[in-house]
């Protein structure tokens, strides 16, 4: 079988490189039910369910949440933003089975359910790490 490297060769263009050398681990934050369910703010905070709604609607992309928190509310939880283009996906619970992962299309924070790897965009193409 020809699948294009030959003799564990990569093509001159690859490099074989770690998970930890393709970008940043990212934990998510807790997220406080009295916080929860606002449907507006500048801040989306996701939460498992919009990875999985966004993977059934055929989207690779995480850009409409269920719950939106302010700038301020944000800064109370000393929650930092996960970066635009960040590949996030489950990392606890039944759905880690399902590997269902999503790439934010805007600065967010994701719940504690939730990992993110912030891709350095100069080793790894973000869509090949999705």
């Amino acid at each position: 079988m020809n699948d294009g490297v030959q003799n564990n060769r990569l093509p001159e263009r690859w490099s074989r490189i770690t998970i930890g050398d393709a970008g940043r681990l990212l934990s998510g934050y807790a997220f406080p039910k009295h916080l929860q369910g606002q449907k507006s703010g500048d801040v989306p905070f996701y939460k498992v369910g919009d990875i999985s709604r966004a993977w059934q609607n055929g989207s690779i992309y995480l850009d409409i949440a269920d719950h939106y928190i302010t700038s301020d509310q944000a800064y109370s939880l000393n929650a930092k933003l996960l970066p635009l283009g960040t590949v996030v996906f489950a990392k606890i619970g039944a759905a880690i089975g399902l590997n269902r992962r999503a790439i934010l299309s805007m600065p967010a924070l994701v719940d504690n359910n939730i990992m993110g790897i912030s891709p350095d965009t100069s080793k790894v193409d973000t869509r090949f790490l999705f």
